[in-house]
């Protein structure tokens, strides 16, 4: 246990009291076979930090900005949370991949009140 209290957030008391547990933790990582433990480099699922897209994508970067100012203005206009209209995961991750068919589409709930739905005819 001597190697982790040298380890900066262990030399404190919160940290020792966690010890213990840690020291299991380690033990029982240790003792795993090799072919059970993670593989170095191994691949992350979805894009990368939103920070690093303008020097690797500059397009996506921009579908994200203008994406983001759309979901902000109209959950303003909703007077709601952003996170309610969208999730920011699926945000970036249709903004670093965009589907293929991106045939304009427009939902029923998001037509204005004195338009028709789509396929109604004005009453």
């Amino acid at each position: 246990m001597h190697a982790l209290t040298a380890l900066p957030g262990f030399g404190h008391r919160m940290g020792r009291r966690q010890l213990e547990q840690w020291q299991a933790g380690v033990d029982r990582a240790r003792a795993l076979p090799d072919a059970e433990l993670p593989q170095p480099g191994q691949a992350v699922a979805g894009p990368p930090p939103p920070r690093s897209w303008a020097d690797r994508d500059p397009a996506a970067a921009a579908r994200l900005s203008a994406a983001r100012a759309a979901v902000s203005a109209l959950a303003e206009r909703l007077n709601m949370p952003q996170e309610n209209l969208i999730t920011p995961d699926t945000v970036r991750r249709v903004c670093w991949e965009p589907p293929s068919d991106l045939t304009p589409t427009r939902s029923p709930r998001l037509s204005p009140p004195t338009a028709p739905a789509p396929g109604k005819s004005p009453r």
